[in-house]
């Protein structure tokens, strides 16, 4: 591998230590979110339980389960709006970021003048093109909902099954964690997606016509793509893989040069 690639290849994990970096954001949104639930709940069984045990039925006709849900649907909404609001600037950096290092390297190495600013309107359309069928803010709502789900149904069988406050936490955390680490995968794919798209944009800008697969090649790279490595692609070719292939999928196209 010469110089050139290895500097586009330095772009890219430059790229995604900084989706991780700025996502932590969202991460301490869900710790504080989990939190004031978790301390909702404990408020229950200070005021409602019998020997630490709560009873499902006073609790439903005192109205505590819907305050319950209430309190569910109030912090998981504004973890949604913050998670959609955080990935689409994080996306938006990164396609900048990739856009004017990537130019610098190929006018360094290859010696091709590419504008060094990538349009907003470009940008936008990069971070907004629907490539799963479900746009990424559908999907963070979809899992927002799906853990919204999880924890009323934890929240009644943890009452009917008798868990202590300590017991009904741990549970809570583990549904929080869960959904963190779809958050963070969708976050990975996504950006894998938004740096494939604007790399090629430049690509096309250069007049490069050949691209050549380069499989991220970690611990757990999947075979399809590992035996994908080092293929070379026409630019144009409607039926070259797509990046990302999967979800978490790290592997990029590289300029091809006959050199």
């Amino acid at each position: 591998m010469n110089e050139f690639e290895k500097s586009l290849l330095k772009i890219i994990k430059e790229m995604y230590d900084l989706s991780d970096k700025e996502f932590r954001q969202v991460l301490m949104k869900y710790k504080t979110s989990r939190d004031n639930i978790i301390q909702f709940i404990a408020q229950l069984y200070i005021l409602h339980s019998e020997d630490g045990i709560l009873d499902y039925v006073y609790l439903d006709r005192i109205g505590a389960i819907k305050l319950f849900d209430n309190k569910v649907e109030e912090e998981l909404k504004g973890v949604g709006v913050f998670e959609v609001s955080i990935l689409t600037s994080i996306l938006g950096i990164i396609s900048q970021q990739v856009y004017n290092k990537s130019a610098y390297q190929i006018e360094k190495y290859v010696k091709l003048n590419s504008p060094k600013q990538l349009g907003q309107i470009s940008i936008n359309k990069i971070i907004a093109f629907n490539w799963s069928g479900i746009p990424y803010s559908n999907r963070i709502k979809m899992n927002q909902q799906a853990l919204r789900n999880s924890l009323k149904t934890t929240f009644v069988r943890s009452i009917q099954d008798g868990d202590s406050i300590d017991k009904v936490a741990n549970k809570f955390k583990a549904n929080f964690n869960s959904n963190a680490h779809q958050s963070n995968r969708l976050l990975l794919t996504e950006t894998a997606r938004v740096i494939d798209q604007t790399q090629e944009k430049l690509y096309r800008q250069n007049k490069f016509t050949q691209v050549e697969w380069v499989s991220a090649l970690e611990q757990n790279t999947c075979m399809d793509c590992a035996n994908l490595d080092g293929s070379v692609f026409n630019l144009d070719d409607l039926f070259r893989p797509r990046i990302p292939r999967h979800p978490n999928c790290k592997c990029t196209y590289l300029p091809y040069m006959d050199i």
